[in-house]
C-alpha cells in the first residue's frame, strides 16, 4: 500500500538525522528531549495506520456510490493500483505485495449506522502473513464524515515491519473534509479526540489533547500529512511527554517536552 511509504520514509528519516548534536570537543551529545521525539514517532506510526486504513476505505465507498459511468474514472484517479472486486458485504482490493479486504452492513461510511471493519494479508512470493484481522480495526458512522474508530491490539507499522511484539489499541473519534482540488486524496482527515496504548518497550500511554489534524502538502508525500494538533503521552508510566505539531512553513514541526524539557525539531531534525 503506497500509504505507507510515508511512515517508512518517517522512520528513517528519524534513525539518520535526530540521533545526536556535536558538541565542541568534537565529541557528540544526544539532546535531552531524543527519547520523547522518538516515542513521539512511534505512537504518530501506529496511529497513522489508522489514518491509511481510513483513507482506503473512503476512497472505495467513494466508488461503490458512484454510477456506472463514473466508476472507471474514479478508479484510475483513487485506486488505480488495485483489482477490485465484491460481494454484497465485502470489497477486496488486491495488489501486488497485499489484499484488503472490507466488509461492511451495506451502508456507507458517511451513512448513519454503518459499520466497517477490514481484513489485510501481505504477500511476498510464498509468504502469507494476515496482518490485520477484522477484529483489529472496527469503523462506525455517526453521519457524513464523522466517524468513531475502535482498534484492538493492531499491529503497528503493519505493512513495513510487522512484529507482534508491538501492538495498538485505543478509540477514536474522526471527522473529515473534501481535500482540495490539488489533492490525491479524497479527504482531509482530523482526530477530533482519542486516547490509546502501545504495547512495546516501553508502554506508551497516549490521549490526543489538541485535534490532528492530516492533509495533503504535496506530492512530495505519499499519504496526507501530520500538520497539526497536540498529543499527550506517558512512557513506562513515569516519562511525561508533549509533542505540539505545526507546519510554519512546507514542513511540520515538533516542539517535543520530555519530563519538562523542551525543545524545538524539524522535520529532518
Amino acid at each position: 500500500m503506497n500509504k505507507l511509504i510515508y511512515v517508512i520514509s518517517v522512520f528513517i528519516l528519524l534513525i539518520t538525522g535526530f540521533t545526536a548534536c556535536e558538541v565542541e570537543d568534537g565529541g557528540y551529545e544526544t539532546r535531552p528531549t531524543l527519547q520523547g521525539l522518538i516515542a513521539f514517532q512511534t505512537t504518530q506510526t501506529c496511529i497513522y495506520d489508522g489514518v491509511a486504513i481510513l483513507d482506503l476505505m473512503s476512497r472505495i465507498d467513494y466508488y461503490a456510490q458512484a454510477s456506472n459511468d463514473e466508476k472507471e474514472g474514479i478508479k484510475n484517479y483513487y485506486l488505480k493500483e488495485y483489482e477490485i472486486s465484491k460481494t454484497d458485504q465485502t470489497w477486496k482490493l488486491k495488489s501486488i505485495g497485499s489484499e484488503v479486504i472490507f466488509t461492511h452492513n451495506s451502508k456507507s461510511i458517511n451513512e448513519i449506522g454503518a459499520v466497517w471493519t477490514v481484513h489485510i494479508t501481505y504477500n511476498e512470493g510464498q509468504y502469507k502473513q494476515t496482518v490485520i484481522d477484522n477484529n483489529n480495526f472496527r469503523l462506525e458512522s455517526s453521519g457524513d464524515k464523522k466517524w468513531s474508530i475502535k482498534i484492538t491490539d493492531m499491529l503497528c507499522n503493519y505493512m513495513y515491519n510487522p512484529n507482534k511484539d508491538e501492538t495498538h489499541s485505543g478509540e477514536f473519534i474522526f471527522t473529515g473534509s473534501i481535500a482540495s482540488n490539488k489533492s490525491p486524496f479524497l479527504y482531509d482527515f482530523k482526530i477530533e479526540s482519542g486516547t490509546g496504548k502501545i504495547k512495546s518497550s516501553p508502554i506508551l500511554d497516549y490521549e490526543v489533547k489538541e485535534a490532528l489534524s492530516y492533509f495533503y502538502i504535496s506530492d512530495y508525500y505519499a499519504a496526507p500529512t501530520l500538520t497539526k494538533g497536540v498529543l499527550v503521552i506517558k512512557a513506562d508510566n513515569k516519562d511525561d511527554i508533549i509533542a505540539n505539531i505545526s507546519i510554519p512553513g512546507s514542513f511540520p514541526s515538533y516542539q517535543i517536552t520530555f519530563n519538562g524539557i523542551t525543545e524545538d525539531w524539524g522535520y529532518y531534525h
